[in-house]
């Protein structure tokens, strides 16, 4: 059951596993939401996880426990949509809300390709390594979503937009691609726009190694 099994065993029930992401330039904010339900034997377990993107230390906890898969269910899709501010049963109709999570979509880590993405050199200007991808690994479209909120950055320094534009792009971009940036607020800033150029042909590059991977795998 993936990074859970480190402290309760199982396997995921009925698909309920999520990974959400909340960031906010201004408020120094850079924050992860991990929530399971774990089935073993007979009893039905709702965990959570939580912390600074990037943070060591942070623990899986037992948010509830049940004898009914039902109620285990019904109690992951509350706290589900309590962070998010929308429906688990109707993912059609997710989209972000101001002050909640947001969800991010993952696929199973398979292999090194996380370590082999990037020549060290590349990445030489940034204060952070795209590369890690520390809340699991992003799809393909997520890593488009986080290009597309780039894109909106680098549009605001263009256009000179106010700073407080710029915060709220940059506040979306780590939402939809969170990165490890420590703890400085400072950090969380793209401080003009050859850093935002240089993320940006660093998410591009891993999206064509991904692709390349997923046609490698088919061959």
């Amino acid at each position: 059951m993936g990074d859970a099994a480190a402290a309760y065993e199982g396997e995921i029930y009925g698909g309920c596993s999520c990974t959400l992401a909340q960031a906010d330039v201004e408020k120094n904010t850079n924050k992860f939401f991990m929530l399971r339900l774990v089935k073993h034997k007979k009893k039905y377990r709702v965990l959570s996880r939580s912390g600074r993107v990037g943070a060591t230390g942070s623990q899986w906890k037992e948010e509830a426990n049940f004898s009914s898969g039902k109620r285990a269910v019904a109690r992951f899709s509350s706290i589900f949509n309590e962070k998010t501010g929308n429906d688990w049963y109707d993912p059609e109709k997710w989209v972000p809300k101001a002050n909640k999570f947001t969800f991010l979509e993952t696929v199973p880590e398979e292999g090194p390709f996380g370590l082999l993405l990037l020549n060290p050199d590349s990445i030489g200007g940034l204060n952070f390594d795209p590369r890690e991808m520390p809340l699991g690994r992003l799809s393909k479209n997520q890593i488009l979503l986080g290009l597309k909120a780039l894109f909106a950055v680098e549009m605001a320094y263009q256009t000179k937009a106010s700073d407080e534009l710029k915060m709220k792009a940059m506040s979306l971009f780590y939402t939809r691609y969170p990165c490890n940036v420590g703890g400085n607020r400072k950090k969380l800033l793209l401080l003009g726009r050859p850093a935002v150029a240089e993320l940006r042909e660093a998410l591009s590059l891993t999206l064509r190694m991904l692709w390349k991977a997923i046609i490698n795998k088919s061959d």
